[in-house]
C-alpha cells in the first residue's frame, strides 16, 4: 500500500475505513521510525481496514468511521485521495488535511458526514471546488482554507451546519485563494465562532455565505482585493475583535446586528465611503477609523461608551454620528480635513475636555449652525 496517505497523532495507531467489511482498504499510519506502531495495544503500518486494537477512540468495523483517536488523515497526492475515497467513510475521528496539488476535485469523499477535528485544505493547487464533500455535515474543529490558486468557489459544502461546538468553539479561515470569487456554500453555518479570518483573497467580492454566524470572538477581514461590502455579516451580533484593514475596493461597512465589541479597527480602505455599526452600543476596548481616503460617514449612533475613540485622516469626513455618547476614556479627532472642528469641540465639551490636545487639524472653517 502506498504511503501517500499519511496518519499521524500521538494517540494515533491505526486507520480504520470501514465502509464495507471487507477489510480491502487499508491505510498506512506511522506512528514511530519505520513506520512501527508504539502506542499500548496499537499495532503496526500494516493494519487492515477492517482491523485495529482495542481503546476508547477505536472505530469498529462496518460503522463507516476513520482513524483512531486524535488523529491527522493527509491527502498530498491523487493516490491517497483515491484510497480514502476506497474506504467509504461517513466518520473521520481527527482531522482531515488536503494538500494535494496533482487534485482538480474531491470526488469520492461524498460519504463522509463528519470529521472531529480540523479539516484543512491547504496549496492544493489545482483543486477548483469542493463538491465532493457535499455529504460533510459537521467538522468538530476549525475550518481552513489558505492558499489555493485555483479553488474558485465552495458550493460543496452546503451540507455543513457545524464547525467546531457548543461546547469548544473553533475558527474559520479562508486565507490566499485567488479565485476565490464567493464564500457561498457556508450559509447552513449557525455556530458562534473563535475566530473568522478572511484574508488576501484577490476576487472575493462580498462575504454572502456568512449570514448565519451569530458571534465570534474576533472577525479579520484583510486584503480582499475586490470586495466592496460586509453584508454578509449582517447576523453578526457579538465580536471581541473587529478588523476591517487594506481592502482596496470596499466601499461599504455595514453591520446592523452588531450590539457589543471590545475593539474596533478600520483602517487603511482607500474606496470606504461609509461605515455603520448602528446598533453598537458599547465598546470596552478602543474604536479606532484612520487613513480611509474616501470615507464620507461615519453612524455609530447607539454608542454609549467606549475606552477610547480615534478618528483621523479621513479627509472626506463629513459626517460623524456619535450622538448617544456619553462616555470615553480618551478622544482623538483629527486631520479630517472636510469635518467642522466645531463639532469636535462641542463632542469634546460634552464628554468633559477628554481630547487632551488630541482634536485639532479638522475644517476650521465649517459651522456648526
Amino acid at each position: 500500500m502506498s504511503a501517500a496517505m499519511v496518519l499521524v497523532g500521538l494517540a494515533a495507531t491505526s486507520l480504520v475505513g470501514c465502509g464495507s467489511d471487507t477489510g480491502n482498504a487499508s491505510l498506512d499510519s506511522s506512528s514511530g521510525a519505520g513506520g512501527e506502531g508504539s502506542g499500548a495495544g496499537g499495532e503496526t503500518g500494516s493494519d487492515s481496514a477492517a482491523g485495529g486494537a482495542g481503546g476508547s477512540g477505536e472505530c469498529a468495523p462496518g460503522s463507516g468511521c476513520c482513524a483512531e483517536g486524535e488523529a491527522l488523515i493527509q491527502i498530498d497526492s491523487a493516490q491517497a485521495l483515491t484510497e480514502l475515497a476506497e474506504a467509504e467513510c461517513t466518520t473521520i475521528q481527527g482531522g482531515l488535511s488536503i494538500t494535494a496539488s496533482d487534485v482538480a476535485n474531491l470526488e469520492g469523499l461524498e460519504s463522509i458526514r463528519t470529521i472531529t477535528g480540523d479539516l484543512e485544505i491547504v496549496g492544493a493547487d489545482s483543486l477548483e471546488g469542493v463538491e465532493g464533500l457535499g455529504g460533510l455535515e459537521s467538522v468538530g474543529g476549525s475550518l481552513i482554507l489558505a492558499n489555493n490558486a485555483a479553488l474558485s468557489e465552495l458550493s460543496g459544502l452546503t451540507a455543513l451546519s457545524e464547525i467546531g461546538s457548543e461546547s469548544e468553539a473553533a475558527s474559520l479561515v479562508v486565507t490566499n485563494n485567488a479565485e476565490l470569487a464567493t464564500l457561498g456554500g457556508l450559509e447552513s453555518v449557525t455556530f458562534t465562532l473563535a475566530s473568522i479570518t478572511v484574508s488576501g483573497n484577490g476576487a472575493l467580492g462580498t462575504l454572502e455565505g456568512l449570514g448565519g454566524i451569530p458571534a465570534a470572538e474576533s472577525v479579520t477581514i484583510v486584503g480582499n482585493q475586490d470586495l466592496t461590502d460586509i453584508s454578509g455579516l449582517s447576523e453578526l451580533a457579538s465580536a471581541t475583535s473587529l478588523i476591517l484593514n487594506g481592502n482596496q475596493e470596499l466601499v461599504r461597512a455595514e453591520l446592523p446586528a452588531l450590539g457589543e465589541a471590545a475593539s474596533l479597527l478600520a483602517t487603511d480602505n482607500p474606496a470606504l465611503e461609509a461605515l455603520a455599526m448602528t446598533a453598537l452600543a458599547s465598546v470596552s476596548g478602543t474604536v479606532i477609523v484612520a487613513m480611509n481616503a474616501s470615507l464620507e460617514n461615519v453612524d455609530l449612533r447607539s454608542l454609549m461608551e467606549v475606552g477610547g475613540l480615534t478618528v483621523a485622516d479621513n479627509p472626506a469626513l463629513q459626517e460623524l454620528d456619535l450622538s448617544e455618547l456619553e462616555q470615553a476614556d480618551s478622544l482623538t479627532i483629527r486631520d479630517n480635513e472636510s469635518y467642522p472642528q466645531c463639532e469636535v469641540d462641542a463632542l469634546d465639551e460634552r464628554l468633559g475636555g477628554v481630547c487632551d490636545d488630541a482634536c485639532s487639524g479638522n475644517d476650521e472653517t465649517a459651522s456648526c449652525d
